[in-house]
Protein backbone atom coordinates (compact mmCIF):
# COMPACT_ATOMS: atom_id res chain seq x y z
CA UNK A 1 0.00 0.00 0.00
CA UNK A 2 1.48 3.72 -1.01
CA UNK A 3 0.70 6.05 1.63
CA UNK A 4 0.39 9.86 0.21
CA UNK A 5 -0.79 13.57 1.01
CA UNK A 6 -2.20 15.59 -1.48
CA UNK A 7 -3.01 19.40 -0.05
CA UNK A 8 -6.26 20.59 -1.25
CA UNK A 9 -5.20 24.19 -2.56
CA UNK A 10 -2.86 21.47 -4.60
CA UNK A 11 -5.43 20.11 -6.13
CA UNK A 12 -7.24 23.05 -6.90
CA UNK A 13 -4.39 24.64 -8.88
CA UNK A 14 -4.30 22.46 -11.25
CA UNK A 15 -5.79 20.67 -13.71
CA UNK A 16 -5.35 17.29 -13.92
CA UNK A 17 -3.37 15.15 -11.42
CA UNK A 18 -2.01 11.71 -11.25
CA UNK A 19 -1.04 9.22 -9.21
CA UNK A 20 0.20 5.51 -10.17
CA UNK A 21 0.36 2.89 -7.61
CA UNK A 22 1.06 -0.83 -6.77
CA UNK A 23 -2.27 -1.19 -5.89
CA UNK A 24 -4.51 2.07 -7.68
CA UNK A 25 -4.33 3.67 -10.02
CA UNK A 26 -5.97 7.82 -8.86
CA UNK A 27 -6.80 10.13 -11.26
CA UNK A 28 -7.93 13.66 -10.44
CA UNK A 29 -9.50 16.15 -13.26
CA UNK A 30 -10.48 19.48 -12.64
CA UNK A 31 -12.39 21.83 -15.09
CA UNK A 32 -13.96 25.08 -14.57
CA UNK A 33 -16.81 23.49 -11.59
CA UNK A 34 -15.88 20.21 -10.64
CA UNK A 35 -13.14 17.70 -9.45
CA UNK A 36 -13.13 14.28 -10.81
CA UNK A 37 -11.22 11.41 -9.10
CA UNK A 38 -10.38 8.36 -10.86
CA UNK A 39 -9.29 5.74 -8.90
CA UNK A 40 -8.76 1.72 -9.88
CA UNK A 41 -7.56 -1.13 -7.75
CA UNK A 42 -9.14 -3.73 -9.63
CA UNK A 43 -5.87 -5.28 -11.08
CA UNK A 44 -2.74 -3.78 -12.20
CA UNK A 45 -3.34 -1.91 -15.75
CA UNK A 46 -1.32 -2.70 -18.75
CA UNK A 47 0.66 -0.41 -20.52
CA UNK A 48 -1.94 0.01 -23.21
CA UNK A 49 -4.74 0.33 -20.92
CA UNK A 50 -3.08 2.78 -19.21
CA UNK A 51 -1.95 4.59 -22.49
CA UNK A 52 -5.48 5.09 -23.27
CA UNK A 53 -6.89 6.45 -20.41
CA UNK A 54 -4.11 9.25 -20.50
CA UNK A 55 -5.45 9.63 -24.22
CA UNK A 56 -8.93 9.94 -22.90
CA UNK A 57 -7.57 12.07 -19.75
CA UNK A 58 -5.70 14.67 -22.43
CA UNK A 59 -9.17 15.27 -24.56
CA UNK A 60 -10.96 16.07 -21.27
CA UNK A 61 -8.20 18.13 -20.69
CA UNK A 62 -8.60 19.66 -23.91
CA UNK A 63 -12.38 19.76 -23.75
CA UNK A 64 -11.79 21.82 -20.42
CA UNK A 65 -9.73 24.06 -22.09
CA UNK A 66 -11.95 25.15 -24.51
CA UNK A 67 -14.68 25.31 -21.97
CA UNK A 68 -12.11 27.59 -20.08
CA UNK A 69 -11.17 29.85 -23.24
CA UNK A 70 -14.81 30.56 -24.78
CA UNK A 71 -15.80 31.18 -20.72
CA UNK A 72 -13.05 33.75 -20.92
CA UNK A 73 -13.95 35.03 -24.12
CA UNK A 74 -17.78 35.65 -22.94
CA UNK A 75 -16.69 36.95 -19.87
CA UNK A 76 -14.27 39.44 -22.16
CA UNK A 77 -17.28 40.60 -24.17
CA UNK A 78 -19.59 40.72 -21.66
CA UNK A 79 -17.16 43.56 -19.99
CA UNK A 80 -15.71 45.30 -23.67
CA UNK A 81 -20.01 45.58 -24.10
CA UNK A 82 -20.18 46.86 -20.61
CA UNK A 83 -17.68 48.90 -20.48
CA UNK A 84 -18.85 50.71 -23.99
CA UNK A 85 -22.22 51.28 -23.28
CA UNK A 86 -23.46 54.59 -21.92
CA UNK A 87 -25.94 52.89 -19.75
CA UNK A 88 -24.66 52.02 -16.41
CA UNK A 89 -25.14 48.12 -15.85
CA UNK A 90 -24.79 46.82 -12.12
CA UNK A 91 -25.05 43.09 -11.18
CA UNK A 92 -26.35 42.28 -7.56
CA UNK A 93 -26.83 39.28 -5.44
CA UNK A 94 -28.35 39.32 -1.95
CA UNK A 95 -27.45 42.81 -0.83
CA UNK A 96 -24.60 43.49 -2.68
CA UNK A 97 -23.18 44.44 -6.07
CA UNK A 98 -21.11 42.07 -7.75
CA UNK A 99 -19.91 43.84 -10.52
CA UNK A 100 -20.69 47.67 -12.47
CA UNK A 101 -19.28 48.56 -15.36
CA UNK A 102 -17.45 52.10 -16.53
CA UNK A 103 -20.62 54.10 -16.72
CA UNK A 104 -21.94 53.02 -13.37
CA UNK A 105 -18.98 54.40 -12.22
CA UNK A 106 -18.91 57.48 -14.19
CA UNK A 107 -22.71 58.22 -13.32
CA UNK A 108 -22.18 57.70 -9.36
CA UNK A 109 -18.94 58.92 -9.13
CA UNK A 110 -17.75 56.22 -7.08
CA UNK A 111 -15.18 53.65 -7.93
CA UNK A 112 -15.61 50.05 -8.76
CA UNK A 113 -14.28 48.97 -5.38
CA UNK A 114 -16.11 51.59 -3.40
CA UNK A 115 -19.09 50.23 -5.19
CA UNK A 116 -18.68 46.70 -4.27
CA UNK A 117 -18.25 47.53 -1.16
CA UNK A 118 -21.62 49.36 -0.99
CA UNK A 119 -25.31 47.11 -0.43
CA UNK A 120 -27.26 48.06 -3.99
CA UNK A 121 -29.11 50.64 -2.02
CA UNK A 122 -26.67 52.65 -0.43
CA UNK A 123 -26.69 55.05 -3.45
CA UNK A 124 -30.80 55.22 -3.85
CA UNK A 125 -32.13 58.94 -2.73
CA UNK A 126 -33.67 58.17 0.52
CA UNK A 127 -37.10 58.64 -1.05
CA UNK A 128 -36.48 56.14 -3.21
CA UNK A 129 -34.79 53.16 -1.00
CA UNK A 130 -37.79 51.42 -0.03
CA UNK A 131 -38.88 50.78 -3.65
CA UNK A 132 -35.82 49.94 -4.52
CA UNK A 133 -35.05 47.31 -1.57
CA UNK A 134 -38.49 45.83 -2.24
CA UNK A 135 -37.85 45.42 -6.01
CA UNK A 136 -34.62 44.28 -5.98
CA UNK A 137 -35.46 41.64 -3.62
CA UNK A 138 -38.20 40.32 -6.03
CA UNK A 139 -35.94 40.12 -8.48
CA UNK A 140 -33.95 37.78 -6.63
CA UNK A 141 -36.88 35.62 -5.93
CA UNK A 142 -37.49 35.69 -9.46
CA UNK A 143 -40.74 38.06 -10.45
CA UNK A 144 -40.31 39.05 -13.97
CA UNK A 145 -43.10 41.61 -13.75
CA UNK A 146 -41.09 44.62 -12.92
CA UNK A 147 -41.30 46.97 -15.50
CA UNK A 148 -39.51 50.14 -15.85
CA UNK A 149 -39.31 53.00 -13.39
CA UNK A 150 -37.67 56.34 -12.18
CA UNK A 151 -35.35 57.31 -9.27
CA UNK A 152 -33.30 59.42 -7.91
CA UNK A 153 -29.42 58.66 -6.72
CA UNK A 154 -27.40 60.23 -4.58
CA UNK A 155 -23.81 60.55 -6.39
CA UNK A 156 -20.32 60.40 -4.43
CA UNK A 157 -20.04 64.53 -4.41
CA UNK A 158 -23.89 64.66 -2.74
CA UNK A 159 -25.32 66.08 -6.05
CA UNK A 160 -28.63 64.05 -6.85
CA UNK A 161 -29.63 62.67 -10.68
CA UNK A 162 -32.43 61.34 -12.10
CA UNK A 163 -32.28 57.95 -13.57
CA UNK A 164 -34.62 55.11 -15.36
CA UNK A 165 -34.26 52.41 -14.34
CA UNK A 166 -34.87 48.67 -16.25
CA UNK A 167 -34.11 45.61 -14.03
CA UNK A 168 -33.80 41.53 -14.71
CA UNK A 169 -33.15 38.54 -12.90
CA UNK A 170 -30.37 36.01 -14.25
CA UNK A 171 -28.57 33.17 -12.04
CA UNK A 172 -24.57 32.93 -11.30
CA UNK A 173 -23.22 30.09 -9.36
CA UNK A 174 -26.76 28.35 -9.49
CA UNK A 175 -27.93 31.52 -7.45
CA UNK A 176 -30.38 33.98 -8.72
CA UNK A 177 -28.93 37.40 -9.27
CA UNK A 178 -30.32 40.67 -10.19
CA UNK A 179 -28.81 42.91 -13.22
CA UNK A 180 -30.36 46.27 -13.57
CA UNK A 181 -29.38 49.48 -16.38
CA UNK A 182 -29.58 52.88 -15.22
CA UNK A 183 -29.93 55.39 -18.52
CA UNK A 184 -29.31 59.35 -17.09
CA UNK A 185 -32.43 61.31 -17.65
CA UNK A 186 -31.42 64.13 -15.67
CA UNK A 187 -31.22 66.64 -18.45
CA UNK A 188 -34.74 65.22 -19.35
CA UNK A 189 -36.10 65.84 -16.12
CA UNK A 190 -35.08 69.01 -15.67
CA UNK A 191 -36.11 70.02 -18.99
CA UNK A 192 -39.17 68.53 -18.63
CA UNK A 193 -39.62 70.51 -15.59
CA UNK A 194 -38.73 74.03 -17.05
CA UNK A 195 -41.56 73.00 -19.71
CA UNK A 196 -43.87 72.27 -17.28
CA UNK A 197 -43.07 75.60 -15.57
CA UNK A 198 -43.10 77.16 -18.95
CA UNK A 199 -46.66 75.67 -19.47
CA UNK A 200 -48.03 76.59 -16.35
CA UNK A 201 -46.40 80.19 -16.96
CA UNK A 202 -47.79 80.08 -20.50
CA UNK A 203 -51.26 78.96 -18.96
CA UNK A 204 -51.40 81.69 -16.37
CA UNK A 205 -50.78 84.07 -18.97
CA UNK A 206 -53.54 82.85 -20.95
CA UNK A 207 -55.91 82.41 -18.62
CA UNK A 208 -54.87 85.77 -16.62
CA UNK A 209 -54.32 87.93 -19.71
CA UNK A 210 -56.04 91.40 -20.47
CA UNK A 211 -56.67 90.75 -23.88
CA UNK A 212 -58.60 88.24 -25.03
CA UNK A 213 -56.44 85.01 -26.45
CA UNK A 214 -57.99 82.85 -29.03
CA UNK A 215 -57.88 79.93 -31.73
CA UNK A 216 -60.25 79.27 -34.34
CA UNK A 217 -60.25 76.96 -37.25
CA UNK A 218 -59.94 78.71 -40.87
CA UNK A 219 -63.71 78.08 -41.23
CA UNK A 220 -64.71 79.75 -38.27
CA UNK A 221 -64.96 77.65 -35.23
CA UNK A 222 -63.53 78.58 -31.74
CA UNK A 223 -61.17 75.97 -30.39
CA UNK A 224 -59.96 77.86 -27.15
CA UNK A 225 -60.20 81.62 -25.89
CA UNK A 226 -58.98 82.57 -22.43
CA UNK A 227 -61.33 83.83 -19.51
CA UNK A 228 -60.38 88.25 -20.99
CA UNK A 229 -62.17 86.38 -23.99
CA UNK A 230 -65.24 85.28 -22.90
CA UNK A 231 -65.35 88.57 -20.41
CA UNK A 232 -65.27 90.72 -23.92
CA UNK A 233 -67.80 89.04 -25.71
CA UNK A 234 -70.25 88.77 -22.26
CA UNK A 235 -70.53 84.91 -22.33
CA UNK A 236 -70.81 83.01 -19.06
CA UNK A 237 -67.82 81.21 -19.35
CA UNK A 238 -65.35 79.71 -21.96
CA UNK A 239 -66.92 76.79 -22.12
CA UNK A 240 -70.32 78.04 -23.31
CA UNK A 241 -68.46 80.05 -25.78
CA UNK A 242 -66.90 77.05 -27.35
CA UNK A 243 -70.34 74.94 -27.31
CA UNK A 244 -72.07 78.07 -28.89
CA UNK A 245 -69.60 79.47 -31.45
CA UNK A 246 -69.93 77.78 -34.75
CA UNK A 247 -69.51 80.09 -37.40
CA UNK A 248 -67.27 83.09 -36.28
CA UNK A 249 -67.92 84.98 -39.66
CA UNK A 250 -71.85 85.75 -38.98
CA UNK A 251 -71.85 85.01 -35.46
CA UNK A 252 -69.02 87.83 -33.93
CA UNK A 253 -68.79 89.88 -37.41
CA UNK A 254 -71.20 92.82 -37.39
CA UNK A 255 -69.68 92.99 -41.19
CA UNK A 256 -69.07 89.34 -42.77
CA UNK A 257 -66.87 91.12 -45.46
CA UNK A 258 -64.38 91.87 -42.73
CA UNK A 259 -63.44 88.63 -41.74
CA UNK A 260 -63.03 87.49 -45.22
CA UNK A 261 -60.65 90.59 -45.84
CA UNK A 262 -59.42 89.52 -42.84
CA UNK A 263 -58.87 85.67 -43.98
CA UNK A 264 -57.24 86.94 -46.74
CA UNK A 265 -54.75 88.61 -45.43
CA UNK A 266 -53.88 86.05 -42.78
CA UNK A 267 -53.81 83.63 -45.85
CA UNK A 268 -51.45 85.70 -48.31
CA UNK A 269 -48.91 87.37 -45.44
CA UNK A 270 -49.60 84.90 -42.63
CA UNK A 271 -50.33 87.33 -39.94
CA UNK A 272 -52.17 90.96 -39.45
CA UNK A 273 -51.38 93.56 -37.47
CA UNK A 274 -53.75 96.26 -35.81
CA UNK A 275 -57.07 94.87 -38.05
CA UNK A 276 -59.69 97.11 -36.99
CA UNK A 277 -63.33 95.52 -37.03
CA UNK A 278 -66.63 96.10 -35.51
CA UNK A 279 -68.22 92.52 -33.39
CA UNK A 280 -71.23 91.42 -31.68
CA UNK A 281 -70.97 90.51 -28.07
CA UNK A 282 -73.69 87.62 -27.08
CA UNK A 283 -76.16 90.09 -26.38
CA UNK A 284 -75.98 91.20 -29.78
CA UNK A 285 -74.33 94.59 -28.92
CA UNK A 286 -72.02 96.17 -30.98
CA UNK A 287 -67.96 97.14 -30.35
CA UNK A 288 -64.80 98.33 -32.30
CA UNK A 289 -62.22 95.63 -31.32
CA UNK A 290 -58.43 95.56 -32.42
CA UNK A 291 -57.29 92.50 -33.52
CA UNK A 292 -53.48 90.87 -34.02
CA UNK A 293 -53.24 87.02 -35.27
CA UNK A 294 -51.26 84.66 -37.58
CA UNK A 295 -51.41 80.69 -39.01
CA UNK A 296 -50.50 78.16 -37.03
CA UNK A 297 -51.15 74.60 -37.15
CA UNK A 298 -53.30 72.13 -35.03
CA UNK A 299 -50.86 68.69 -33.38
CA UNK A 300 -52.96 67.07 -36.62
CA UNK A 301 -51.46 69.73 -38.59
CA UNK A 302 -54.15 70.95 -39.68
CA UNK A 303 -53.93 74.71 -39.82
CA UNK A 304 -55.67 77.37 -37.52
CA UNK A 305 -55.55 81.07 -36.84
CA UNK A 306 -54.08 82.29 -33.36
CA UNK A 307 -54.11 85.46 -31.77
CA UNK A 308 -55.39 88.25 -29.74
CA UNK A 309 -58.37 90.92 -29.50
CA UNK A 310 -58.52 93.91 -27.56
CA UNK A 311 -62.03 95.84 -27.18
CA UNK A 312 -61.22 99.53 -28.22
CA UNK A 313 -64.62 100.95 -28.03
CA UNK A 314 -62.96 103.85 -25.72
CA UNK A 315 -60.76 104.57 -28.05
CA UNK A 316 -62.69 104.75 -30.97
CA UNK A 317 -65.01 107.16 -28.77
CA UNK A 318 -62.17 109.20 -27.92
CA UNK A 319 -61.51 109.71 -31.12
CA UNK A 320 -64.83 110.52 -32.36
CA UNK A 321 -64.49 113.35 -29.90
CA UNK A 322 -61.21 114.22 -31.15
CA UNK A 323 -62.48 114.57 -34.69
CA UNK A 324 -65.02 116.77 -34.54
CA UNK A 325 -63.21 118.73 -31.94
CA UNK A 326 -60.50 119.00 -34.77
CA UNK A 327 -63.31 119.62 -36.95
CA UNK A 328 -64.89 122.26 -35.03
CA UNK A 329 -61.08 123.73 -34.68
CA UNK A 330 -59.98 123.98 -38.14
CA UNK A 331 -63.54 125.70 -39.31
CA UNK A 332 -62.57 128.41 -36.50
CA UNK A 333 -59.38 128.60 -37.52
CA UNK A 334 -60.00 128.57 -41.22
CA UNK A 335 -62.52 131.33 -40.73
CA UNK A 336 -60.80 133.30 -38.44
CA UNK A 337 -60.44 137.13 -39.06
CA UNK A 338 -56.50 137.21 -37.70
CA UNK A 339 -53.80 135.25 -39.79
CA UNK A 340 -52.94 131.96 -38.38
CA UNK A 341 -50.02 129.41 -39.07
CA UNK A 342 -47.93 126.90 -38.06
CA UNK A 343 -44.25 126.83 -38.29
CA UNK A 344 -42.15 123.70 -38.13
CA UNK A 345 -38.58 123.36 -38.55
CA UNK A 346 -38.53 127.24 -39.61
CA UNK A 347 -40.98 126.63 -42.33
CA UNK A 348 -44.80 126.88 -42.99
CA UNK A 349 -46.32 123.71 -42.09
CA UNK A 350 -50.00 125.75 -42.14
CA UNK A 351 -51.36 128.56 -43.30
CA UNK A 352 -55.29 129.57 -43.16
CA UNK A 353 -57.51 131.51 -45.20
CA UNK A 354 -56.76 135.05 -43.26
CA UNK A 355 -53.08 134.39 -43.85
CA UNK A 356 -53.03 133.59 -47.49
CA UNK A 357 -55.09 136.94 -48.05
CA UNK A 358 -52.80 138.40 -45.85
CA UNK A 359 -49.54 137.19 -47.58
CA UNK A 360 -51.09 138.10 -50.79
CA UNK A 361 -51.81 135.19 -52.55
CA UNK A 362 -54.09 132.77 -53.95
CA UNK A 363 -53.67 129.46 -51.91
CA UNK A 364 -51.70 128.01 -49.02
CA UNK A 365 -49.82 125.65 -50.94
CA UNK A 366 -47.99 128.66 -52.52
CA UNK A 367 -46.47 129.31 -49.00
CA UNK A 368 -46.28 125.20 -47.30
CA UNK A 369 -42.58 124.29 -46.91
CA UNK A 370 -41.07 128.14 -47.77
CA UNK A 371 -38.93 129.39 -45.23
CA UNK A 372 -41.00 131.77 -42.95
CA UNK A 373 -38.09 134.21 -42.59
CA UNK A 374 -38.55 134.72 -46.15
CA UNK A 375 -42.12 136.50 -44.97
CA UNK A 376 -40.18 138.75 -41.98
CA UNK A 377 -39.32 142.35 -42.61
CA UNK A 378 -35.47 142.95 -42.64
CA UNK A 379 -35.69 144.92 -40.05
CA UNK A 380 -37.02 141.85 -37.30
CA UNK A 381 -35.00 139.36 -38.50
CA UNK A 382 -33.29 138.94 -35.30
CA UNK A 383 -36.23 139.28 -33.52
CA UNK A 384 -37.91 136.69 -34.89
CA UNK A 385 -34.91 134.25 -34.89
CA UNK A 386 -34.81 134.96 -31.33
CA UNK A 387 -38.95 133.84 -31.04
CA UNK A 388 -38.54 131.28 -33.19
CA UNK A 389 -35.52 129.70 -30.79
CA UNK A 390 -37.63 130.05 -27.46
CA UNK A 391 -41.10 128.15 -29.43
CA UNK A 392 -38.77 125.38 -30.81
CA UNK A 393 -36.34 124.74 -28.61
CA UNK A 394 -37.43 126.46 -25.28
CA UNK A 395 -41.28 125.55 -26.05
CA UNK A 396 -42.10 128.56 -24.48
CA UNK A 397 -44.88 131.27 -25.64
CA UNK A 398 -43.90 134.30 -26.56
CA UNK A 399 -45.51 137.58 -26.06
CA UNK A 400 -47.61 140.16 -28.19
CA UNK A 401 -44.91 142.43 -30.28
CA UNK A 402 -45.62 144.81 -33.57
CA UNK A 403 -43.42 144.19 -36.49
CA UNK A 404 -43.52 143.93 -39.82
CA UNK A 405 -44.22 141.11 -42.43
CA UNK A 406 -44.01 140.98 -46.16
CA UNK A 407 -46.17 139.76 -48.82
CA UNK A 408 -45.01 137.90 -51.61
CA UNK A 409 -44.46 140.63 -53.56
CA UNK A 410 -42.33 142.30 -51.16
CA UNK A 411 -44.99 145.03 -49.94
CA UNK A 412 -44.73 145.45 -46.05
CA UNK A 413 -47.53 145.27 -43.92
CA UNK A 414 -47.37 146.19 -39.99
CA UNK A 415 -48.91 143.11 -38.31
CA UNK A 416 -49.40 142.11 -34.03
CA UNK A 417 -48.08 138.61 -33.45
CA UNK A 418 -48.34 136.02 -31.34
CA UNK A 419 -47.29 132.65 -30.89
CA UNK A 420 -47.21 129.21 -28.55
CA UNK A 421 -45.52 126.15 -29.01
CA UNK A 422 -47.61 123.21 -30.29
CA UNK A 423 -46.84 119.98 -32.03
CA UNK A 424 -48.10 119.34 -35.35
CA UNK A 425 -47.20 115.82 -37.39
CA UNK A 426 -45.21 114.71 -34.71
CA UNK A 427 -43.02 117.71 -34.99
CA UNK A 428 -42.02 120.39 -32.77
CA UNK A 429 -43.54 123.66 -34.10
CA UNK A 430 -45.21 126.98 -32.95
CA UNK A 431 -48.59 128.21 -33.56
CA UNK A 432 -48.56 131.89 -34.64
CA UNK A 433 -51.24 134.49 -35.03
CA UNK A 434 -50.88 137.61 -36.49
CA UNK A 435 -53.32 141.11 -37.51
CA UNK A 436 -52.70 143.34 -40.34
CA UNK A 437 -52.99 146.80 -38.00
CA UNK A 438 -51.70 148.56 -40.86
CA UNK A 439 -54.95 150.59 -40.93
CA UNK A 440 -54.66 151.30 -36.85
CA UNK A 441 -50.80 152.38 -37.58
CA UNK A 442 -51.97 154.89 -40.19
CA UNK A 443 -55.38 156.10 -38.22
CA UNK A 444 -52.38 156.70 -34.76
CA UNK A 445 -50.11 158.42 -37.35
CA UNK A 446 -53.15 161.00 -38.89
CA UNK A 447 -54.04 161.11 -35.03
CA UNK A 448 -50.78 162.07 -33.66
CA UNK A 449 -50.21 164.61 -37.20
CA UNK A 450 -53.86 166.35 -35.92
CA UNK A 451 -52.78 166.33 -32.33
CA UNK A 452 -49.10 167.98 -33.25
CA UNK A 453 -51.16 170.40 -35.68
CA UNK A 454 -53.28 171.63 -32.46
CA UNK A 455 -50.54 171.90 -30.31
CA UNK A 456 -49.24 174.47 -32.84
CA UNK A 457 -51.83 175.94 -32.70
CA UNK A 458 -52.37 176.64 -29.14
CA UNK A 459 -49.29 177.57 -28.99
CA UNK A 460 -49.76 180.80 -30.92
CA UNK A 461 -53.24 181.59 -28.96
CA UNK A 462 -52.39 184.16 -26.11
CA UNK A 463 -54.99 183.69 -23.41
CA UNK A 464 -56.39 186.26 -21.20
CA UNK A 465 -56.44 185.50 -17.37
CA UNK A 466 -57.20 185.98 -13.52
CA UNK A 467 -59.33 189.25 -12.32
CA UNK A 468 -59.48 192.35 -14.78
CA UNK A 469 -60.42 195.82 -13.30
CA UNK A 470 -62.89 197.11 -15.59
CA UNK A 471 -65.28 200.56 -14.84
CA UNK A 472 -69.10 199.71 -14.50
CA UNK A 473 -69.82 203.07 -16.80
CA UNK A 474 -67.59 203.93 -19.35
CA UNK A 475 -65.95 199.94 -19.72
CA UNK A 476 -62.73 200.84 -19.47
CA UNK A 477 -59.87 198.54 -17.90
CA UNK A 478 -56.93 199.16 -15.57
CA UNK A 479 -54.00 197.48 -16.65
CA UNK A 480 -50.85 196.52 -14.83
CA UNK A 481 -48.99 200.12 -14.74
CA UNK A 482 -52.08 201.36 -13.03
CA UNK A 483 -53.31 203.28 -16.08
CA UNK A 484 -56.90 203.01 -17.90
CA UNK A 485 -57.38 202.22 -21.37
CA UNK A 486 -60.29 201.43 -23.81
CA UNK A 487 -61.33 197.53 -23.47
CA UNK A 488 -60.74 196.64 -27.12
CA UNK A 489 -57.35 198.20 -26.72
CA UNK A 490 -56.38 196.26 -24.06
CA UNK A 491 -57.47 193.12 -25.08
CA UNK A 492 -55.79 194.14 -28.64
CA UNK A 493 -52.19 194.45 -26.85
CA UNK A 494 -53.01 190.73 -25.00
CA UNK A 495 -54.17 188.45 -27.50
CA UNK A 496 -54.63 188.64 -31.19
CA UNK A 497 -58.02 189.58 -31.65
CA UNK A 498 -58.62 192.40 -33.79
CA UNK A 499 -61.43 194.48 -33.80
CA UNK A 500 -63.78 196.23 -36.19
CA UNK A 501 -66.38 199.18 -35.05
CA UNK A 502 -69.80 198.97 -35.51
CA UNK A 503 -72.88 200.10 -33.51
CA UNK A 504 -75.83 197.81 -32.14
CA UNK A 505 -79.56 198.11 -32.78
CA UNK A 506 -80.20 199.56 -29.01
CA UNK A 507 -77.32 202.31 -29.48
CA UNK A 508 -78.41 203.08 -32.86
CA UNK A 509 -81.76 203.65 -31.23
CA UNK A 510 -80.63 205.71 -28.99
CA UNK A 511 -78.61 207.67 -30.66
CA UNK A 512 -81.45 208.68 -32.82
CA UNK A 513 -83.81 209.71 -29.94
CA UNK A 514 -80.79 212.06 -28.64
CA UNK A 515 -80.51 213.71 -31.90
CA UNK A 516 -84.47 214.83 -32.07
Amino acid sequence: MCRWTIRLTTILSISAFTVVCTRFLLIIHKDSEKIYLYIMTKKKPTYEELAEKVRLLEEEIKKSRKVQDALKESEDKFRTLTDSTPVAVFLYQNDRWIFVNRAAQEMTGYSEGELIAKQFWEVVHPDFVELVRDRGEKRQRGDTDIGRYEIKIIRKDGSEKWVNVTGASTTIGKKIAGVVSLIDIDYYKHAEAALKASEDKFRSLFDNAVEGVFQTTLKGRLLEANKAWARMFRYPSVEDALKEITDITHQLYVDPADRTKALYLLKKKGYINNYECRMYRKDKTIFWAIVNARMAALPDGAPCIQGFIANINKRKLAEEVLRESEERFRLLVENAPDGIFVQTNGQFAYVNNAAVRMFGTQTSAAMIGQPVLDRMHPDYLDIVRERIRCLNVDRKAVPVVEQKYLRLDGTPFDVEVSAVPILYDDEQGALVFFRDISDRKRAEEERERLLAELKEALAKVKVLSGFLPICAWCKKIRDDRGYWNQIETYIKEHSEAEFSHSICPECMEKLKKDRR
